[in-house]
């Protein structure tokens, strides 16, 4: 137990410098939220550092090192001061209540700490996807330069969405600790940052508008719980008959694979000292072929997940899914505030169109990579601008079709936006609105407030020609 307390110590106290550097943005991306995105702001800091870090090493800047790492939280701390420098005369009206701090730093210490305590007892990596997960990680780990190599077919990059690896590790660079330790301190630290995650979608919707109330809280402990604590009602059932209770028509009815006939009559407090009753609440859902055969289907919770111990991308994925669902939330309460009273409509909002702006003027700066790679025969990848699209970033942490998509899509409209090139210098220049006599879709002004282009956004076309403008694709 000695020997985890330094690394969980460490962990804990890069989690809270990553989420002061973030706190600013959080202030003024999340003005409708009632905890004005205090509970969300761990999660943002780890997607920013971990993002820059990636561009800055997929790109030569950044070395994927500590130093790196550092860099990259310096960096984000830069810009999230400057995203609330605005708010500097008011900045007071901007914080959250102190009910909402305590309780999520309250709910992030403990379950942080709980897991820790969890993971001492077992912290063997060791059975189901474990090493592979700990394989991806170090093949991150000690990779010059990216994409990351794949220990497994020498000169090769890894053919995986590893994202959510990188985001732990580079937690992990800050924090000073080697992928084998951080693969359980870091396991336990999404478990925290999943809770105070869902803690703050519950919270968020109690309190709406309103200031932080008791029943509010309430709101978040309880989804808190019940995302990350709670699974499916099967374990009751596993337990009634473990005490003996005939449930054979409720097994029935439930039609579980494999139970009753594999599960034990204990007569004890705990159902069995296996695997086979926890294993099936994960597979409660049942299915078959045109054949009559069986076909497992996998219905896993959060808790399963965590008490199975796997990295694996759907784990790491939790915590940013709970932060897009706080922007969601955002959003909506802020299009609520707009539609009632339209005057009144927090105008801190207007950074989620700035930022929007200037990551799509970044990926029209960046020049496009596509096509088959030269740097080993045979292998085709995508690069350059069209992989670094916000979607990209979250598809790459939950699943690889969604970065497989929109990298497809981003190279069909970088060659589509930049066929313009080959016009000639008297018929191409930068337009920012288009000609309002075009026939092909009437748009307001960029001045209008009904607009939804952002104003500024540069476009290279033909003076005629509207095909290419950024909204009409």
């Amino acid at each position: 137990m000695q020997s985890i307390l330094v690394p969980f110590v460490l962990w804990y106290l890069t989690i809270q410098l990553i989420s002061l550097a973030a706190l600013p943005l959080a202030l003024r991306v999340f003005p409708a939220l009632a905890d004005r995105g205090y509970s969300f702001a761990k999660a943002l800091g780890v997607l920013l550092v971990g993002v820059v870090l990636w561009l800055g090493t997929s790109y030569g800047v950044l070395r994927n090192e500590s130093g790196g790492a550092w860099l990259a939280l310096f960096v984000v701390a830069g810009a999230s001061v400057a995203a609330a420098w605005p708010l500097r005369s008011t900045w007071r009206s901007h914080l959250p209540g102190w009910r909402a701090v305590v309780t999520v730093e309250a709910i992030f210490l403990l379950s942080f700490a709980a897991w820790t305590w969890v993971r001492a007892h077992d912290p063997a990596i060791n059975h189901t996807e474990q090493p592979m997960d700990l394989m991806f990680m170090s093949g991150i780990w000690t990779s010059p330069t990216f994409p990351p190599r794949d220990p497994w077919l020498a000169d090769y990059a890894i053919s995986y969405y590893y994202l959510g690896y990188w985001l732990l590790l580079t937690v992990a660079r800050l924090a000073g600790q080697a992928p084998e330790v951080a693969y359980n301190v870091g396991q336990a630290c999404w478990f925290g940052l999943l809770m105070v995650g869902s803690f703050g979608v519950g919270y968020n919707l109690a309190a709406g508008k309103a200031a932080a109330r008791l029943s509010a809280t309430f709101g978040g402990l309880l989804t808190a719980i019940a995302v990350g604590l709670t699974g499916n009602l099967h374990v009751l059932v596993e337990w009634l008959y473990a005490q003996g209770v005939n449930v054979d028509g409720l097994a029935r009815w439930a039609n579980v694979r494999n139970f009753p006939e594999n599960a034990q009559v204990t007569n004890q407090w705990f159902i069995d000292a296996g695997w086979s009753w926890w294993w099936r609440s994960s597979r409660v859902i049942s299915d078959s072929d045109l054949f009559g055969n069986h076909i497992e289907v996998i219905a896993e919770f959060p808790n399963f997940s965590y008490v199975l111990g796997d990295n694996h991308p759907h784990v790491l994925a939790m915590p940013f899914v709970l932060l897009v669902v706080g922007m969601a939330l955002n959003l909506f309460l802020w299009r609520a505030d707009a539609a009632d009273a339209p005057d009144s409509a927090p105008e801190d909002t207007g950074l989620l169109i700035q930022l929007r702006t200037a990551w799509t003027n970044l990926l029209d700066a960046v020049p496009a990579r596509t096509g088959v790679a030269t740097d080993h025969p045979g292998r085709r990848r995508v690069g350059g601008a069209e992989h670094l699209g916000l979607p990209a970033v979250l598809g790459a942490v939950d699943g690889g079709g969604a970065l497989r998509a929109h990298a497809a899509a981003r190279t069909a409209q970088a060659l589509w936006a930049r066929r313009c090139w080959l016009c000639s210098s008297s018929q191409g220049r930068w337009r920012s609105t288009p000609p309002t006599s075009s026939p092909r879709r009437a748009r307001p002004a960029a001045s209008s407030p009904t607009s939804s282009t952002p104003r500024g956004y540069p476009n290279f076309c033909s003076s005629g020609d509207s095909s290419c403008w950024p909204w009409a694709r």
